[in-house]
């Protein structure tokens, strides 16, 4: 805590106090391990002790270190001084008070996404009515005060989204990577109905958690966004299995992509019954294929990169296979992309030019001939 003392009637004195470090000692005295950068608590032995510690923080607590301080380090008067200054009395105050609310993730780039996703959307869909009820106001001809939603240090590279509503503001930007904090800044305790006295600390702090939940419901409903995952790429990649490096799987690799699309054809029926010299010949059949075109040695070598990036697995005490959840899911986009998207565009653009006359029959087939 850092006091400030005035030098002079009426001598205002102005305390700061910062809500981690206190959280910190009740952990030491309750013997808690964990582990703290700056004001982040990466990792706590007991996860309950952690908000346990927050909620111990009351006004009754608060208004017990101040007075210590102001009498230790505060003027001090006598009872006749006192009378003669009006009646001197100690008061204590809320002036401006930060609530804040920490998502944590594993990795960085989900919580980039997200949070970039999330300053597009704020932008355009916080409208005023809905900052009203965010903070819980009503918009009249008497409302003063900012109803707002702006991007803040976007030169910087590190963005901050800002929700003014009268004289408080929600901020919430991405701290260390990991962090995703959101934090209610109240400069003026009265425009939540709430009075500034230390007495109303519980009701002040449940306003804040409900405030700061309203804007998280509120952000979860605009934002249906997933994390960024390169599938192509990460595909391409080689994989090594003991002292053998098995190649990725491509776009530009027929034989995969023959494979798959017949698998992905078979994956309902009795696939799993079938031989590799079954499969062979159905493979052959439907691309009309010599076997000279495509031998067995190459289809279980095929069949052994599929298992190895984890597309298909073998079924146990047999010679067979069957897809992978995410393996299904995985081929199924592969195939499409190749055989709907980037085939046919890329044939439309370099090759050849649709007729302007021509009239698909599809919607599908439509789609595609506007785009070109």
């Amino acid at each position: 805590m850092v006091l400030r003392v005035g030098s002079f009637l009426p001598c205002n004195v102005t305390g700061y106090f910062n809500g981690h470090p206190f959280i910190e000692r009740e952990l030491i005295r309750r013997k808690v391990h964990y582990h703290q950068d700056d004001n982040r608590f990466l990792s706590v032995s007991d996860p309950q002790a952690l908000p346990a510690a927050a909620d111990r923080l009351s006004g009754q607590s608060l208004q017990q270190r101040l007075e210590h301080w102001t009498f230790l380090r505060g003027p001090k008067f006598s009872v006749k001084e006192r009378s003669l200054c009006g009646g001197l009395r100690r008061f204590y105050a809320v002036s401006q008070v930060e609530y804040g609310r920490n998502f944590i993730f594993k990795r960085s780039w989900p919580l980039q996404s997200i949070f970039r996703r999330s300053c597009e959307l704020g932008v355009y869909l916080l409208s005023a009515d809905r900052i009203a009820q965010l903070f819980g106001q009503r918009l009249t001809r008497r409302f003063k005060g900012k109803v707002q939603t702006v991007v803040e240090r976007i030169q910087h590279g590190h963005h901050v989204l800002r929700t003014y509503g009268r004289n408080s503001f929600l901020k919430a930007y991405e701290k260390a990577s990991t962090f995703l904090r959101l934090e209610l800044v109240r400069n003026n305790v009265k425009d939540f109905g709430r009075r500034k006295t230390l007495r109303y600390w519980n009701e002040r702090r449940t306003c804040s958690q409900q405030v700061t939940q309203r804007w998280t419901e509120t952000q979860a409903q605009h934002l249906n966004v997933h994390g960024q995952l390169d599938l192509v790429a990460r595909l391409a990649k080689p994989v090594i299995q003991g002292h053998t490096k098995v190649a990725g799987i491509k776009l530009e690799h027929t034989r995969l992509m023959r494979l798959m699309e017949l698998r992905l054809q078979k994956a309902k029926g009795n696939l799993r019954t079938w031989t590799t010299v079954k499969l062979q010949r159905t493979l052959l059949d439907q691309f009309s294929l010599k076997p000279s075109d495509y031998t067995l040695t190459q289809l279980r070598y095929d069949l052994r990169k599929l298992r190895l990036h984890g597309l298909i697995e073998r079924i146990p005490h047999t010679y067979r296979y069957r897809f992978h959840s995410h393996g299904l899911k995985q081929a199924l986009l592969m195939v499409q992309l190749r055989r709907r998207i980037y085939g046919p565009l890329a044939f439309a653009l370099l090759r050849h030019r649709p007729s302007q006359q021509h009239s698909p029959d599809s919607q599908f087939e439509r789609a595609y001939f506007k785009i070109d």
